[in-house]
């Protein structure tokens, strides 16, 4: 191109149009001509540049039980991999993401996967050329002993207070000698929402467990570990009480008492998890049974009808032993009214207070 000779000192712009798909290498220079018997004159050149090369993809992390291959490229182009047999194809995102989605696994079949890239031709720039990213397929961390079994006492709970549910679950992983292998910078996790509480629960009703797992910063899962939370020393406590017992609808006597037992299934659960056969006794007192401000006439029994509640603790149940010992409130031997003649119809309504104790045994137990 004769831009020809303005002058010293000089300038002027000029404007080439390049074809990005097919100009390549493109020169920068200038040729001087210092007079007409000598046509090549002079040449300088000061810039090439070659035609761009393709970037290359990345790919994220690949597990073994991953069953597609994610990671980044040049938007508009298309990645494809061939695993296991499989070959799928899939177009790099506006964001610049892509996602190869195979019908099986990765698995320990393959040591390493390749993920090649491949320009759009419809790109501002064609290069015509290809790149890849070679990844190495990881195994899942894993975590061993498979089971465990830890003990804890108030004195943990009291430590742990304050804690958080990541400081909980590594105790309890510590506690349960727990190892975490696989992978870097793995951390201990568990589906419990609250590890704490559910530890102060375990307090009562004597034992709990947790699915423990290792888990890497992509979120890759191990498979879990379960760890059996006991209390140490045990507790006595009820397991479970019912909230209300109904005598049901029946006719008031006239002349001669009535016996009615519970109309609804019942029963009352203590709970012994306290080492040595320690022992208990389980007793009730009425507080309360009227009808519009009138006193019920009758009585509130259980079992012996020559021991009726009052607002004095009557023992109903003595017992000892590890585990749950079932008091049933229902049928022949369990709660009933000895109704009495003279009572005002209506709905009443009373209160029974149970109170559980743990007393000394034959052996001081």
């Amino acid at each position: 191109m004769d831009i020809g000779n303005n002058g010293n000192g000089s300038e002027k712009t000029v404007n080439v149009k390049i074809n990005p798909k097919t100009d390549f290498p493109i020169y920068v220079g200038f040729r001087i001509i210092l007079n007409e018997n000598d046509p090549e004159g002079y040449t300088y050149q000061m810039w090439k540049f070659e035609r761009p090369g393709l970037p290359q993809p990345t790919l994220d992390p690949v597990h073994t039980v991953d069953t597609s291959l994610k990671g980044t490229g040049t938007a508009g182009n298309s990645v494809t991999a061939t695993v296991n047999g499989e070959t799928q194809t899939a177009t790099v995102a506006a964001d610049g993401r892509y996602q190869l989605t195979f019908a099986q696994p990765i698995s320990t079949n393959n040591q390493t996967v390749l993920v090649t890239e491949m320009e759009n031709s419809n790109a501002d720039v064609f290069t015509g050329e290809h790149a890849s990213v070679t990844g190495e397929v990881l195994a899942l961390p894993t975590v061993s002993p498979t089971t465990a079994t830890i003990e804890y006492t108030a004195d943990d709970l009291n430590n742990l207070e304050g804690k958080s549910q990541q400081e909980v679950v590594n105790w309890i992983a510590q506690k349960a000698n727990l190892k975490a292998t696989g992978a870097d910078n793995l951390v201990f996790m568990t589906e419990s929402v609250d590890a704490l509480q559910i530890l102060k629960v375990a307090q009562k009703t004597g034992s709990t467990q947790f699915k423990i797992y290792a888990q890497t910063k992509e979120g890759q899962k191990s498979s879990a570990a379960t760890v059996i939370a006991k209390y140490a020393g045990g507790i006595l406590a009820f397991g479970a009480v019912p909230e209300q017992v109904d005598f049901g609808t029946f006719e008031l006597p006239r002349l001669q008492s009535q016996k009615h037992w519970l109309a609804n299934s019942s029963q009352l659960v203590v709970r012994d998890t306290r080492t040595g056969a320690k022992h208990w006794q389980l007793s009730a007192k009425l507080i309360k049974s009227a009808v519009n401000g009138q006193s019920f006439k009758g009585q509130l029994c259980y079992q012996d009808a020559e021991h009726p509640l009052s607002d004095a603790a009557s023992l109903i149940k003595a017992g000892q032993g590890i585990g749950d010992e079932i008091v049933r409130l229902d049928g022949a031997q369990g709660l009933y009214l000895n109704v009495q003649p003279h009572n005002l119809a209506g709905t009443y309504a009373g209160e029974i207070e149970w109170t559980l104790q743990d007393v000394p045994g034959q052996n001081g137990g």
